[in-house]
């Protein structure tokens, strides 16, 4: 799989793996994937899929010595950040490739002031400028993701912020460097949902005005749809599922993401009707089922054994549209209903 001409960021059959007392377990697996310039990339799945460590892993922040790049590459427009040394690699972070955080009270220092903050974020890889100027540069950051009084804020404490006005600083730090990626992980978690709409469309505008990527990290399928070009569906740490927003909402080419479309809320719902959930659990890493990892919750693998013994391998099935299924292209009437086919 060649990287694309255009791509900001391309992860090359990534895996991960946390070592075990027994043997490692592998939590990412065989990943590959694209991120273009000035184009937001969505990863979906369900909690507890891998996709937060994968995330941290584009920066090389792993959360413990214990979990450890196995191979693979994450080329940072063509320079193998996971092959470089350690100080070079802080070169990179928060220059290069930026990363917005889940919960912002933990993410920003509770006894330093804002403006500080962001100063300390531009002066990490723009020592040379005078403190004026990066001030400067931090309230013109503040005013880019919409905080009122951008000055006055620059002298306030993160407890003196809303969630979401806290969520835009991170954003702001993140943007410091000029970023070419911004990967946003979870970023509207414990956000109601008009701040949620409102941080998104920061992001957005932000992207608009910079030429920045964004790889969002999210388990919200309502957000994939308003806000990103492609996604990538994650399930057991592999990739299950890519293609165009549109093209994956509209006819989706492997049973786990058509169960999590079918588990949202639509408006046309009457009060007792209820959501449909997808039978069981996630699977625990360290016993992955046979076979597809997703069959002993699927209802297209019911009275067929190859599901549970043979592993399927992401294959395009259409044009930019990809799947791990057995069954995404020779089984479609029981895919898609008639009128879905003919879109």
């Amino acid at each position: 799989m060649t990287p694309h001409p255009n791509s900001v960021l391309s992860v090359r059959d990534l895996s991960i793996e946390i070592a075990a007392k027994a043997e490692a377990i592998t939590i990412v697996d065989d990943v590959s994937f694209d991120v273009e310039a000035g184009e937001t990339v969505a990863i979906v799945g369900e909690s507890g899929s891998g996709k937060s460590l994968l995330a941290l892993s584009l920066l090389s922040l792993m959360p413990s010595p214990s979990v450890v790049l196995k191979r693979g590459s994450i080329l940072l427009e063509g320079v193998d950040m996971a092959a470089l040394p350690e100080a070079e690699k802080r070169g990179l972070r928060g220059d290069k490739i930026s990363m917005i955080f889940q919960d912002p009270m933990s993410s920003l220092n509770p006894v330093v002031t804002i403006g500080r903050q962001i100063v300390e974020a531009i002066a990490a890889h723009q020592g040379r400028l005078s403190k004026s100027v990066m001030l400067q540069r931090a309230a013109e950051l503040l005013t880019l993701v919409g905080v009122p009084a951008p000055r006055d804020c620059l002298s306030s404490f993160p407890h003196q912020m809303s969630g979401g006005m806290r969520q835009r600083v991170l954003i702001a730090m993140a943007l410091a460097n000029k970023p070419r990626i911004i990967v946003a992980d979870e970023p509207t978690t414990a956000l109601d949902v008009t701040v949620q709409a409102q941080v998104m469309d920061v992001l957005r505008e932000v992207r608009g005005r910079t030429g920045a990527a964004v790889l969002l990290i999210t388990h919200d399928m309502g957000l994939v749809a308003q806000n990103a070009d492609r996604v990538l569906v994650f399930y057991a740490g592999r990739i299950v599922e890519s293609g165009r927003v549109d093209a994956v909402f509209r006819q989706p080419r492997h049973p786990y993401t058509r169960s999590l479309l079918e588990s949202i809320p639509h408006a046309g719902m009457t009060p007792d009707e209820e959501l449909k959930a997808i039978d069981g659990e996630p699977p625990d890493f360290a016993r992955l089922p046979f076979g597809c990892a997703f069959h002993p919750r699927c209802w297209l693998t019911r009275g067929r054994s190859l599901c549970s013994q043979t592993k399927p391998t992401l294959t395009e099935i259409a044009p930019s549209h990809a799947s791990a299924c057995h069954f995404a292209a020779a089984l479609t009437t029981e895919l898609f209903h008639p009128q879905e086919q003919a879109v």
